[in-house]
């Protein structure tokens, strides 16, 4: 299984290098509300993807710099019951 970085995903959809940071800063904010929503913490998402919790934890407070795997991210909203970021199937 390749291990392809969030950073790797959006390029690979032809995002440029410049808007990446704030792809990853909506994406943050996003999970940030479906966790509030949902009722779960930053340890708990992490138990539920099946991670610690200081991988999930810096992406939250500093998403542009924090290394994220898409793998996680997808596993990340389907842990909390959102579907995988539909927006992101239609970066062209």
């Amino acid at each position: 299984m390749r291990h392809e970085s969030f950073d790797q995903f959006l390029r690979g959809k032809g995002v440029p290098s410049e808007n990446i940071p704030a792809f990853r800063r909506v994406v943050a904010w996003q999970l940030s509300e479906a966790m509030i929503t949902a009722g779960i913490n930053d340890h708990e998402l992490a138990r539920r993807v099946r991670t610690r919790p200081d991988l999930i934890g810096p992406f939250l407070g500093s998403p542009e710099t924090a290394p994220l795997l898409i793998t996680t991210l997808r596993e990340a909203f389907a842990a909390v019951g959102r579907p995988v970021m539909t927006f992101l199937d239609t970066v062209q």
